[in-house]
């Protein structure tokens, strides 16, 4: 099984339970995945532009818009629609996005965004400016070179973290913690870890298990105060694997 493979097949058994919207939407939804198999970055505007409550998305080369009419959230391949509710909508554009990226595998070393970065740190000190705790001096790391040890973890029922690491070179030596992220937040992938048939198969299963029979999604696909208390449970130590 390659991981395109696999993918597409999570893909199918996902379709096979949603219950929301007919045969003939699966299929329209179906074409519109396969169409950005290896580039979602148009899927990803799309939640973007769900998320901020915008009207109207076009990718005009191959035909597929993103319409908010009311109360309905469209997503179209020509003159053929797919309407969900807003619940719903948010449910399938995460399980789509999540299913289709390829996962990075352990070992993995990658550059995660600065500014990205500096903005989660800036929304953690906000929250430990009430608390009264120690704020993080966001502007002192310049490089945030990680090396992936963890993956599918932090879970809370709805949401997971998919990756964990320490930081490139010099790991966190006497200390058990890892920083969480998502794909979102990885600007470069300096190396990639060693992958192979097995780390397919538990790729495939951990995915089956948590996006199509749990529902979950991935922490990129929640809002920023979600993320953070998220966080806060994990540091605590209540949460760990997401399985």
């Amino acid at each position: 099984m390659t991981s395109k493979d696999y993918r597409l097949a999570l893909w199918k058994e996902y379709l096979k339970k949603v219950d929301f919207i007919s045969e003939r939407e699966k299929e329209n939804l179906d074409a519109i995945a396969k169409m950005y198999f290896e580039d979602q970055s148009f899927l990803l505007e799309v939640y973007k532009a769900f998320a901020k409550d915008l009207d109207y998305l076009e990718d005009q080369e191959n035909h597929v818009h993103y319409e908010k009419d009311g109360k309905d959230y469209i997503l179209a391949l020509e003159n053929i629609e797919t309407v969900f509710d807003k619940q719903h909508f948010a449910k399938v554009i995460a399980a789509m996005l999540d299913i289709l990226e390829e996962m990075l595998p352990l070992g993995t070393v990658v550059d995660l965004d600065s500014e990205m970065m500096k903005l989660v740190g800036e929304k953690i000190n906000d929250e430990k400016a009430k608390e009264g705790e120690e704020l993080i001096d966001v502007d002192a790391v310049e490089n945030f070179r990680m090396v992936i040890t963890h993956r599918f973890l932090g879970s809370d029922g709805k949401y997971y973290y998919p990756y964990a690491g320490v930081v490139y070179p010099t790991g966190m030596p006497g200390s058990r913690e890892v920083f969480y992220f998502t794909r979102a937040f990885v600007k470069n992938i300096v190396q990639k870890g060693y992958e192979d048939e097995l780390e397919l198969q538990f790729q495939y299963m951990m995915k089956k298990e948590l996006i199509v029979n749990k529902g979950m999604c991935t922490v990129g696909y929640t809002s920023p105060e979600t993320a953070i208390e998220l966080n806060k449970k994990i540091t605590s130590g209540k949460l760990h694997e997401a399985c």
